[in-house]
């Protein structure tokens, strides 16, 4: 029997197109209150989503224009979307190249108290330049650098983590104590970019730590994810190419000793979905009629390193400006998937700028709810994924479409839980509370 599927939801103000705040149905939407996004969070809950994820970069960013899509750090939001909602899972991506691991621990472990235990932290190393330069740095760094602290700098977030036993808290008036001797330690760790001493003074949660989640797809993020990870937010272009890298993924992580049971693959999904077919292609098409094409350019040079400026929409797209594989440092897969896509033929400059720059790197479904529960259950049923990250192209229409009507039609085919069965994230994953990882990799690097 198929595995039930696990599904997320990426929040994004208006939608995850950047046509949807042109929409005529997000007329008058503010995304700078709070009632929007819990709006949304109550939505996704009603569906029984396992949980919200926020995207994040530490710079303003100018890929669909200067828009209001997300305003708020996310942690801090989570936090006050955690009182008002009392299930769904909470996912705030943090970069391990612009925090430092103590005060990133705390940060996720708060959230992770105030929700009663069903907070995750998504881990990016980010290689955005504007990022880089509000942090006093001229470039960012190389990406195997990235990398290389992304590791240590999850192994000591998750140590941190472990620094409380799960039942350290037990107060006790007559003994004149409220953790139980023994059950708090310091972690010690000197490593090639890191010391950090430790205890963490946040204690943990119902679910004993933050749900690890990762989201690279280079060589180096499969590695990164197969060591941490424990949900993978992962960019599939087709069926064969998600599951070739969920059994990568999976025997990777196999190799250092970890269960590949206790890792989900949830590759992202952008749904244009409507009652019909047609109606689904009539959304898409009223998406990208409004949009200001020149303002995707950024997005285009940022993702397929081509400066289209110069090109009429209707041009073919230049294919033999695409630089090789290879000599791409950034988002590898997505480039790849994304330069094959483009190379097969048929785009013309705008495809290639609306496929790039509207929010739309994932992969799209177009369709009716029939025909998307299909897909999903192909997949399922294909080993391609453990479940989807759905982004909604538009909210609130499409979300309440995806609540209201593909759950319960996935629920009818045996795909999807009928309701929540656990309060925490790790409990919706299914997942045990794993041990404090070694310090074998980074100890003794700098001396103590």
């Amino acid at each position: 029997m198929t595995r039930p599927l696990h599904l997320n939801l990426l929040v994004t103000g208006f939608g995850a197109h950047a046509g949807a705040w042109l929409h005529p149905e997000t007329a008058g939407v503010d995304t700078r209150l709070l009632e929007h996004y819990i709006r949304i969070a109550e939505t996704a809950e009603r569906g029984t989503f396992d949980a919200l994820l926020f995207a994040d970069s530490p710079a303003l960013g100018r890929a669909a224009g200067l828009y209001l899509a997300n305003p708020f750090e996310p942690i801090t939001l989570l936090a006050a979307i955690a009182a008002r909602t009392s299930h769904i899972g909470l996912i705030a991506t943090a970069s391990t190249s612009f925090n430092e691991p103590y005060n990133l621990a705390r940060f996720i472990s708060s959230v992770d108290l105030i929700s009663a235990g069903r907070a995750g932290w998504n881990a990016v190393t980010t290689s955005n330049l504007e990022a880089a330069k509000n942090f006093g740095l001229d470039e960012h760094l190389a990406h195997a650098a990235r990398y290389e602290r992304a590791d240590e700098f999850i192994e000591v977030v998750q140590r941190l983590w472990h620094s409380w036993a799960v039942d350290a808290v037990e107060p006790d008036q007559a003994q004149k104590r409220q953790v139980r001797a023994d059950s708090v330690h310091d972690i010690g760790h000197a490593g090639s970019h890191f010391r950090v001493g430790g205890a963490l003074n946040v204690p943990p949660s119902a679910q004993g730590r933050p749900v690890q989640v990762q989201a690279g797809g280079s060589a180096a993020g499969i590695e990164l994810g197969a060591r941490h990870a424990e949900l993978v937010y992962a960019n599939a272009g087709s069926l064969e190419a998600s599951r070739a890298f969920l059994q990568e993924f999976k025997e990777r992580a196999a190799s250092f000793g970890r269960n590949p049971a206790h890792i989900a693959i949830a590759p992202g999904v952008v749904p244009f979905v409507a009652d019909t077919e047609e109606g689904a292609r009539r959304l898409k098409a009223e998406l990208e009629h409004s949009i200001d094409l020149d303002a995707l350019l950024p997005a285009a040079e940022r993702h397929l390193y081509v400066d289209l400026s110069g090109y009429d929409p209707e041009d073919p797209f230049p294919v033999e400006l695409l630089p090789e594989d290879s000599l791409v440092t950034n988002s590898i897969r997505t480039y790849t998937q994304l330069a094959a896509d483009i190379r097969a033929g048929g785009y013309t400059v705008r495809k290639a700028l609306l496929r790039v720059g509207g929010g739309t790197i994932h992969r799209e479904f177009v369709g009716s709810v029939d025909q998307f529960v299909d897909e999903l259950a192909e997949w399922s049923v294909a080993g391609a994924a453990d479940g989807f990250t759905l982004m909604p192209p538009l909210v609130p229409s499409v979300l309440d479409t995806l609540a209201d009507q593909v759950v319960p039609a996935l629920r009818s085919r045996g795909l999807f839980r009928e309701g929540y069965e656990s309060t925490t994230l790790r409990g919706h994953y299914g997942l045990p509370i794993p041990e404090e990882p070694t310090r074998a990799r980074h100890a003794a690097a700098v001396p103590a």
